[in-house]
C-alpha cells in the first residue's frame, strides 16, 4: 500500500492478483504510526447491486415513492415556476390577438423575480406601448378623415361657385352676342331706311 500510494493520502491500489482496493492512510503523530484503511474498490457498486436485488418489495416501494416525491418537489419548485408564467404570457398574447382593445396589465400575470419575470415585464411594456401607438394611429386616422371631409366640402363649394360663375359668363356672352346682333340688324335696317328717306326728300 505504501508503495502504491506514494505521497498520496487516498487512492486505488491494484494488488498482484488483479484485485483493486480503495485505500487511505493517516499518520498518528503521537506514536509515529501510519494507519492504512482499505476496502474493495467495487464495494459501493456491490452494495448498490446487493441492496437493489436483495431488498424487499416494501423497500422498493418506499424507494420508488421517495423518488416520485423528489421528482414532484423538484417539478413544483423548478419547472412549475417557469412554465406557469410562460403559459400566462401565451394566454395574454392570444387575448391581444383576438381583442384589439385589450391592454395587458402587470397584475394580469404573476411576474416572478427572475429572468422569466424580466421577459414578462418587457412583454407587458411592449403590449402597452403597442396599444398606445395604435390609439395614436387611430386618432391620426380620424383627424385625416375629418380633414378629408372638410376638403371635400370646400371642393364641392368651389365647384358650385365655378359652375355658377361659368353660367353667368355664358349668360353674359349670350347677352353680348344678342346686343351685337341687334346693333348689326339695326344698322342694316337703318341704311335702307336712310336711302328711302333721302329719296323721298329729293
Amino acid at each position: 500500500l505504501e508503495q502504491h500510494l506514494a505521497e498520496q493520502d487516498t487512492g486505488i491500489v491494484t494488488l498482484p492478483d488483479g484485485r483493486q482496493l480503495l485505500a487511505t492512510v493517516a499518520l498518528v503523530k503521537e506514536v509515529n504510526w501510519r494507519v492504512y484503511l482499505f476496502q474493495p474498490a467495487d464495494a459501493a457498486s456491490r452494495f448498490f447491486v446487493h441492496s437493489l436485488f436483495h431488498s424487499s418489495l416494501w423497500d422498493m416501494v418506499v424507494v420508488a415513492f421517495a423518488m416520485i416525491l423528489f421528482v414532484g418537489i423538484v417539478s413544483y419548485l423548478v419547472i412549475i415556476p417557469i412554465t406557469r408564467p410562460l403559459a400566462r404570457l401565451r394566454d395574454a398574447a392570444l387575448k391581444i390577438r383576438e381583442d384589439e382593445n385589450y391592454v395587458l396589465q402587470r397584475q394580469d400575470i404573476e411576474i416572478p423575480h427572475n429572468e422569466i419575470g424580466e421577459f414578462a415585464g418587457v412583454f407587458v411594456d411592449m403590449s402597452q406601448a403597442f396599444h398606445q401607438r395604435r390609439q395614436e394611429l387611430m386618432g391620426t386616422q380620424q383627424e385625416l378623415a375629418h380633414v378629408n371631409q372638410v376638403l371635400e366640402k370646400r371642393v364641392e363649394e368651389r365647384t358650385r361657385e365655378l359652375q355658377a360663375t361659368n353660367k353667368e359668363l355664358i349668360k353674359s356672352e349670350r347677352l353680348a352676342a344678342i346686343g351685337q346682333m341687334a346693333s348689326i340688324i339695326s344698322h342694316e335696317i337703318r341704311n335702307p331706311l336712310a336711302v328711302i328717306s333721302n329719296a323721298n326728300r329729293s
